[in-house]
């Protein structure tokens, strides 16, 4: 909290810590801490409001801008001018613009020249790996299903057609080579039953 010295409330601060005008911070906190023994509101004779005065006291007296004001004060001799507070308003580098405000979309000399928007794909668009796997399982059905499963546990995962190719190449993959399968043991055992 920052002391005043009109907080003093016209109290000489010297008389209440009963020090010359002469007293070092020493002597102050020395002073204070003597008178305040007695002054303290938990003694006996104790008293609230010369208390706070001690401590006000005291603080004007330890803060030397503020010693130095009170015994300039004290002696008469005025305080050292203090500059006019300037407005802002009074300031010379302030410039009132009386043009009306322009707004860039209205206005003919401002107006910016209309673009179009451009669209940029999203990522995963286009040919991707499902895409890609269910050429390959047309053309050779076992790498297209390995293809398929493949683009779908990569991350991140497809979506729309990539993610139905992927699912159509892994099944038609598996169906291929079921059908692959069964034919190859089909003929096997013809061969065998046959005698031939």
């Amino acid at each position: 909290m920052t002391r005043r010295i009109s907080d003093l409330k016209g109290a000489d601060p010297y008389a209440l810590l009963e020090i010359s005008p002469a007293a070092t911070a020493d002597d102050i906190q020395r002073a204070y801490r003597k008178v305040m023994r007695q002054a303290h509101p938990d003694m006996v004779t104790g008293d609230e409001d010369r208390t706070k005065l001690l401590n006000i006291a005291r603080d004007v007296l330890l803060d030397p801008d503020l010693r130095a004001e009170y015994d300039r004060r004290a002696l008469g001799v005025p305080s050292e001018p203090v500059a006019p507070r300037v407005s802002a308003w009074d300031a010379e580098d302030i410039v009132i613009d009386d043009r009306p405000p322009v707004h860039p979309v209205y206005s003919p000399p401002y107006r910016q020249p209309y673009s179009q928007p451009v669209y940029v794909a999203a990522p995963g668009d286009g040919i991707g790996l499902g895409v890609w796997a269910l050429i390959a399982a047309i053309l050779c059905f076992p790498l297209g299903a390995m293809l398929g499963v493949v683009a779908l546990m990569r991350e991140p995962k497809p979506h729309g057609a990539n993610k139905v190719c992927a699912i159509v190449a892994v099944c038609w993959g598996g169906i291929a080579s079921l059908c692959c399968l069964g034919l190859t043991m089909f003929g096997t055992s013809l061969n065998t039953f046959g005698g031939g």
